[in-house]
């Protein structure tokens, strides 16, 4: 089983491979058979190479298994370097936004801080951290750089940010919120509510993330 997963993650397969092995674990019909499925992918995120292990990590989030990779996900946060490894910090944030515990919180607060931009342009990774963060109890503490993305990203940015907001968090963190935020973006939030509503309707209501 493993040299076939391995198979569909280097092969020349059009499709991304990252969704067969999706579909092939989703088809599997016993649960000796997951298990098995699930091991192999836990040892290749250990020891494959880094497009095998972005693979991997990927799917133990998209199959709902992280909570069951922990010694996996942290293994890798341990033995991750941020200039060599950039590829497996993605998924590393997914995984440890589920885990929630205070190595994976403190790998979040790591990359936002390796990768907040100095020239206040984009930066995809340290937006993916923030919306790591977001996905936790823990949001609180990385106020400062939700504020700085929401000042110095684009309009819909931050359209965006407060739509995905709305997903993650309750009414009662999203008061808090707005309670935390800088004045200037107050200002566009009352200018933006309508299409924040609209975003959060048309990408994310419903959507289990």
């Amino acid at each position: 089983m493993k040299e076939k997963i391995l198979k569909i993650i280097n092969g020349p397969i059009q499709i991304e491979p990252i969704y067969i092995l999706e579909s092939d674990y989703r088809k599997l019909t016993t649960e000796k058979e997951r298990d098995e499925f699930f091991a192999c992918i836990k040892t290749i995120a250990i020891e494959g190479t880094k497009q095998e292990k972005f693979a991997c990590l990927t799917l133990i989030k998209m199959i709902d298994r992280a909570k069951e990779s922990e010694d996996i996900i942290k293994k890798n946060v341990d033995m991750i370097n941020m200039e060599d490894d950039e590829l497996l910090i993605s998924p590393l944030l997914a995984l440890c936004a589920v885990i929630s515990k205070d190595w994976a919180i403190s790998f979040i607060k790591k990359v936002l801080f390796k990768f907040k931009p100095i020239n206040k342009g984009y930066s995809y990774l340290y937006d993916i951290a923030i919306r790591s963060i977001v996905s936790t109890p823990f949001w609180e503490e990385a106020i400062e750089d939700i504020n700085y993305a929401l000042i110095n990203f684009d309009d819909d940015y931050l359209i965006d940010f407060f739509a995905y907001f709305k997903l993650k968090k309750e009414r009662s963190d999203y008061k808090k919120l707005l309670l935390l935020i800088e004045s200037s973006v107050i200002n566009k939030i009352n200018k933006f509510t309508f299409l924040i509503d609209e975003r959060y309707r048309n990408n994310y209501l419903g959507l289990k993330y």
